[in-house]
């Protein structure tokens, strides 16, 4: 079954206090793709919930693109090792971090008869001073479609994203932060497989009503009228 490329793993690296602790997911490479290099985060607070120095070191989930059956599956864990995300509760009871988004994000599929599966986003407020490791990727360039099928938009790390010091990050990247910063990571997409114009009607109304993708793509991209969406 052919694929449109995926998107790779990233990962992010807190070092707070005390045992290292390893969430992972990859990337999967498919008939159709060429993967770049996987990413990484850390983070470093200087103490854990339990007093302890600790790391915590995560390969964020990923994408994968869509075939000539099927859309791609949305935020998968690795399929070659079992390295599942790790639940906000364990983040939030173990480290001076709290979780204020883990959600899907609307219109960063790529489009195609069968779309990518969603890109999302995870953002972090550090509770302590932390040092953070970044080792992203997908930054310049996303997965590429198959057969007519549109690439998703490319990752992005941005650095206290509602405040006017906004900044986005490179995708290599150690940083200082301070008590009260937030750190969100928005994860490219898989690509699309086909042309956008041969989806579906219904596919793309029950997009539209899952939030998946907007009207406006759904008239701009998928062809779609807008009384009809």
């Amino acid at each position: 079954m052919m694929s449109a490329l995926t998107t790779t793993a990233a990962g992010i690296r807190i070092v707070c206090a005390g045992r290292p602790v390893r969430r992972a997911s990859a990337a999967i490479a498919t008939a159709a793709q060429i993967a770049p290099t996987p990413a990484r985060k850390k983070f470093a607070p200087t103490m854990s919930r339990s007093g302890k120095p600790a790391v915590l070191y995560e390969l964020l989930n990923t994408s994968l693109g869509g075939t000539n059956r099927n859309d791609g599956a949305a935020a998968v864990m690795a399929m070659n090792h079992f390295t599942p995300g790790a639940p906000v509760e364990i983040f939030e009871s173990e480290y001076p971090l709290r979780v204020r988004a883990f959600e899907l994000t609307c219109d960063s599929a790529g489009a195609g008869r069968y779309r990518g599966g969603l890109g999302y986003a995870r953002e972090f407020e550090v509770l302590e001073d932390s040092v953070l490791t970044v080792r992203s990727s997908n930054h310049l360039f996303a997965a590429q479609g198959y057969g007519g099928g549109g690439s998703p938009p490319p990752s992005r790390v941005i650095l206290n994203p509602d405040r006017p010091d906004r900044e986005e990050l490179s995708a290599i990247e150690t940083r200082h932060l301070k008590a009260g910063d937030v750190i969100r990571f928005e994860r490219s997409g898989g690509a699309g497989f086909g042309p956008p114009a041969e989806r579906a009607p219904e596919a793309v109304r029950e997009d539209v009503r899952n939030g998946y993708v907007s009207r406006q793509a759904a008239a701009d991209v998928y062809r779609q009228p807008q009384d009809e969406v």
